[in-house]
């Protein structure tokens, strides 16, 4: 998976989300639990600066970008949140219009199933061992 330049506060969003999601729904865990919570809005639109503006300046023109269906979606999404920021005040460039739009909320975190499960078992990880080293440090005081 390649490195995201948010990655880290994707991660952790997510995770609230998730968590929120699992309790709504009494605990049972499922595909439709994982889908619910990739369905909920995030606080903003999870790529780096640099890509979105050089994959929508490709769209502008015309050009297929090519990437999974899943980001097609989330480079449409942005697409559409940039070009109604732009509209909206023609005295920013397309570029600007852009970088607003990935700061705005997002209608969806734009991850599949697959990831999000590899999200959750990473910060289980996480938690389980910094749980164990918080043990061992209270072990030699």
């Amino acid at each position: 998976m390649p490195t995201l330049d948010y990655q880290e506060s994707r991660d952790r969003e997510f995770c609230d989300t998730f968590y929120y999601t699992l309790n709504l729904c009494g605990g049972i865990m499922c595909d439709y639990i994982y889908q619910a919570a990739i369905q909920s809005p995030s606080k903003r639109f999870y790529i780096g600066n640099e890509k979105a503006i050089t994959n929508l300046l490709n769209i502008k023109k015309g050009k297929r970008i090519t990437s999974c269906p899943i980001k097609q979606k989330m480079y449409i999404d942005l697409y559409k949140k940039a070009c109604e920021i732009q509209a909206s005040d023609d005295r920013i460039s397309f570029s600007e219009a852009v970088r607003r739009a990935i700061r705005s909320p997002a209608p969806q975190f734009y991850i599949s199933v697959r990831t999000a499960r590899h999200i959750i078992a990473m910060r289980r990880k996480d938690a389980f061992f910094n749980q164990k080293r918080k043990e061992a440090s209270n072990e030699l005081l």
